[in-house]
């Protein structure tokens, strides 16, 4: 099948269920341009180990189906919304090229699913606007259950020494900022915060695109 004929089932799924802003309902994006403008990031500081700043809401009903679009399908359109007003609310944080980025790690088959590693992700653009370097240094020590479908007690439980430095790292930041995707419980940055003071990081931030209250 030619590449023009491959297209024809999305182009008939548009035509036939156009898409419609989740705001206001009006047909033709995810997310209107109107009613994008009337996004900002909402800085959240959670103090605790590692203490945490987040840039948006999870709680916000835009802001929850555009991560959702974002994360488990890779929408573009979401991502071009979420993007600027993560890298809007780091600009609070006072980033610089001393800070040490370390992103969570997400196991495998997950990435394999999306096609692409949030946290990564965030971590590198960062990188590419703030200069901060970054550090792909932790990984899972074995399999967990994705936290989403667990209760918030079973949550740490969950992660308790899931996390790891890597086999070969030869140098662990003492200052780093741990960078994930969205924080609910704490228990996955508590996790990356542990595996990193077992090798000498003592001064361990986070911070995160959302957080889920």
């Amino acid at each position: 099948m030619s590449a023009r004929f491959s297209k024809l089932p999305n182009l008939l799924t548009s035509l036939l269920f156009p898409e419609r802003c989740v705001a206001c309902h009006k047909t033709g994006a995810l997310v209107c341009a109107i009613c994008a403008a009337t996004l900002h990031p909402l800085i959240r500081h959670a103090p605790g180990i590692p203490a945490t700043w987040s840039c948006v809401s999870y709680h916000n009903p835009i802001i929850k189906r555009l991560f959702r679009e974002w994360k488990y399908r890779g929408n573009r359109h979401a991502e071009e919304i979420l993007i600027p007003l993560f890298l809007e609310g780091c600009k609070q944080m006072n980033l610089s090229h001393h800070d040490v980025l370390v992103p969570v790690p997400t196991q495998r088959s997950h990435n394999n699913q999306r096609g692409f590693a949030p946290p990564q992700t965030l971590a590198f653009l960062l990188q590419q606007h703030y200069g901060c370097p970054t550090q792909d240094i932790l990984h899972y020590a074995r399999p967990v259950k994705r936290q989403a479908s667990l209760g918030l007690a079973k949550r740490k439980e969950n992660m308790h020494n899931a996390l790891v430095v890597r086999k070969g790292t030869t140098i662990v930041p003492r200052s780093a900022i741990l960078i994930d995707d969205v924080v609910t419980s704490g228990a996955t940055l508590a996790a990356a915060a542990h595996a990193l003071t077992q090798h000498g990081a003592r001064d361990i931030r986070a911070i995160t695109l959302a957080w889920n209250p």
